[in-house]
C-alpha cells in the first residue's frame, strides 16, 4: 500500500467531519467576498470600465526561499470581474530610457565594502549607481533644469 492510501485511511474520516467542510466553504465565500469588494473599489476609484496593467512576472526560474507572488490568480479573478487585464514585459524596462526608449549607460559608484568579513577581500566594492542617457537629445533636454 503506497504512503498516500496509508495517510487516506488514517485522516479520510477526522477530514470528514462537518467542522472541515464548514471551514472550506466559509473560506471559499470569504474569498468572493473579497474579490468582489476589490472589484467594487477599483470601479469606484478608476470609473466602469479600467485598464489594469499588471508585471507579467518575466523571471523564468523560480526565487528560492521567496514567497510566490499572486499574478496568476489575481489576473483570472480581475478577468472575471470584467476588467481590461494587459500584462507587461518588465525585461530590462529599468535599462531603457523613458525619453528615447535607447539603453542608459549604468553608473557604478565605489564604494567601502561594509561586509569584509563575508569572504570577501576587497575593501571597495562596486554598487549600483543611476542610469544616465548618453543620448545627445536627452542631454539637451535637461540641460538648465535643477531639483526642486
Amino acid at each position: 500500500m503506497s504512503i498516500r492510501g496509508e495517510t487516506m485511511n488514517v485522516l479520510g474520516p477526522l477530514y470528514e467531519n462537518a467542522i472541515f467542510r464548514r471551514i472550506r466553504w466559509r473560506t471559499s465565500i470569504g474569498k468572493q467576498r473579497d474579490f468582489s469588494l476589490l472589484g467594487n473599489l477599483i470601479h469606484r476609484k478608476f470609473g466602469s470600465i479600467p485598464l489594469i496593467i499588471m508585471g507579467d512576472k518575466s523571471a523564468h526560474t523560480a526565487v528560492r526561499f521567496h514567497t510566490p507572488t499572486q499574478g496568476t490568480g489575481l489576473r483570472y479573478q480581475l478577468y472575471r470581474l470584467e476588467f481590461r487585464v494587459l500584462l507587461l514585459d518588465e525585461y530590462c524596462t529599468s535599462l531603457s530610457c523613458p525619453d528615447c526608449q535607447r539603453n542608459s549607460q549604468k553608473t557604478n559608484l565605489k564604494r567601502i565594502n561594509l561586509r569584509p568579513g563575508q569572504g570577501q577581500s576587497h575593501e571597495e566594492t562596486l554598487t549600483h549607481g543611476l542610469l544616465e542617457c548618453e543620448s545627445a537629445q536627452c542631454k539637451s533636454e535637461y540641460v538648465g533644469q535643477t531639483k526642486k
